[in-house]
């Protein structure tokens, strides 16, 4: 009285391969409760919640077809737009010290916007060719390895002064 129930356990199914249930209508609060509670999901307040174990899909749509989480070797967070980490701790960590790359080698990111780098005590700046780092705002002022073993030092817009295994010169003589 007040249940429809199977005759055993895991002995009915609701519905066949052929003949299906064409919607089910539960009430605010509703649970769907597996094997006696080992994982349940409960509906409040326009929320689902999954309790007592985990929940796998192949492939999760965020809000649309071009916003997804996907796993093939890698986890993937594709969006149409922008993706935003906003974490209340402020800090987007590694999984531990020292182990973790951003950015790999032949898929490295284009450009790094930041207002300070900080090695803390360790690591390494590599930039190889002939890189360059710029100083001031209008970009006419840098240190760049202007060619194998040289370090040439650039001050608005001209090269002014190098520095090579054996010797330090100007760009021309008398110049500085």
């Amino acid at each position: 009285a007040g249940a429809l129930s199977p005759a055993t356990s895991d002995g009915n199914a609701l519905g066949t391969t052929s003949l299906m249930w064409s919607d089910a209508f539960l009430a605010s609060g509703a649970v769907i409760n597996f094997n006696n509670g080992d994982v349940t999901m409960t509906h409040a307040a326009n929320k689902l919640s999954v309790a007592g174990g985990n929940l796998q899909v192949p492939r999760l749509e965020i809000d649309s077809a071009n916003d997804y989480l996907d796993v093939d070797t890698d986890l993937k967070v594709v969006a149409a737009a922008d993706i935003v980490l906003d974490p209340g701790g402020n800090n987007v960590l590694p999984g531990s010290d020292s182990a973790d790359s951003l950015g790999a080698s032949g898929t490295a990111w284009a450009n790094l916007f930041v207002d300070a780098i900080d090695l803390n005590g360790q690591g390494s700046i590599s930039m190889g060719g002939t890189g360059r780092i710029d100083l001031d705002a209008d970009d006419d002022t840098s240190i760049r390895a202007s060619a194998d073993d040289v370090i040439t030092l650039e001050i608005g817009a001209s090269d002014r002064l190098h520095f090579g295994a054996a010797a330090i010169y100007p760009e021309t003589t008398d110049e500085i």
